[in-house]
């Protein structure tokens, strides 16, 4: 056979397999040559079961059944053959709960997601937060709010720092109101400062 024979002969297979793969059933890469209905390999993310594709279930790269997987898309963790979800914060995880990396607006800590603070006055690394705005208090890398009494706070709500105009801090670390008509006071008799129209005696 001649090199013009073989050219025609490839061009030939070429437009019946071209005409072969157009009429396979749907999601079917490659169905066989004689019965075009039954399909012989699968498009990814379908498996193929008595000459039918059939679609993977949610999170399935690549399966053989619905119960045989072979990789994962993100958000999805590999284990026993099928693939499970990862919590809503993970982009990767090896477990539900144990991410390898964060999707957005999250960064990652021991395996854990946080969510960004948007009340973060410095982070370190990645918007992890390590030093909040007054009002707001650090607490797994993020800024949560004091008590609407205390201007500073820390390790909790009602740990106040420091307080508002019009009240001092007591004892128990809390916000206490000034003696009226004191303006500022270190405590409950001490006078620091008066509102308009009063003055010290």
């Amino acid at each position: 056979m001649n090199g013009l024979s073989q050219k025609i002969l490839l061009i030939i297979f070429l437009f019946l397999w071209k005409e072969i793969t157009a009429q396979c059933p749907a999601f079917c890469s490659s169905c066989n040559a004689i019965d075009f209905s039954v399909c012989l390999k699968c498009n990814e993310g379908y498996f193929l079961n008595s000459g039918a594709c059939y679609q993977c279930p949610e999170g399935y790269i690549d399966c053989t059944s619905l119960t045989k997987c072979f990789s994962c898309i993100h958000g999805y963790f590999y284990s026993s053959d099928l693939c499970y979800k990862c919590n809503n914060q993970c982009e990767t995880c090896i477990e539900t709960d144990l991410c390898t990396s964060c999707r957005d607006q999250y960064f990652l800590d021991r395996q854990k997601c946080y969510q960004c603070s948007m009340n973060c006055k410095t982070s370190s690394d990645n918007c992890r937060c390590d030093n909040c705005n007054d009002g707001y208090y650090l607490s797994n890398y993020q800024c949560l709010n004091c008590d609407s009494n205390c201007k500073t706070c820390s390790d909790s709500a009602y740990n106040c720092l420091s307080c508002y105009e019009g009240k001092y801090l007591n004892s128990g670390n809390s916000c206490s109101e000034c003696i009226s008509p004191c303006r500022t006071c270190s405590n409950e008799d001490t006078c620091l400062s008066c509102v308009d129209n009063y003055f010290f005696a």
